[in-house]
């Protein structure tokens, strides 16, 4: 399975970003590519887990789709409803 993370800022140090290292390792030593979608940083990976930089919710989707994520884990606000061929999952944490 190809599993997508979304959070704002994915290198941040918070309890949100320390939680979705954790499922995301997990997830790629179960055998499934994971990649993380974050809208600051610089990073190329963290943890060998590609980081790809997206500025907007429609650029979110597009590299989503681009990348065919089986399932886009949304760990952040977003302001526009994915498209109706992405499978997204949202986790409110707070």
């Amino acid at each position: 399975m190809i599993i997508g993370h979304y959070a704002n800022h994915v290198a941040a140090q918070g309890g949100i970003e320390t939680y979705l290292m954790r499922i995301a390792i997990a997830q790629q030593a179960a055998g499934h590519s994971v990649y993380y979608f974050s809208k600051y940083g610089n990073e190329e990976s963290l943890e060998g887990i590609p980081v790809i930089r997206v500025n907007t919710d429609e650029a979110l989707y597009a590299a989503a789709k681009r990348l065919k994520v089986d399932v886009l884990h949304l760990h952040a606000e977003v302001g526009m409803l994915p498209p109706f061929d992405l499978a997204v999952l949202r986790t409110i944490h707070g």
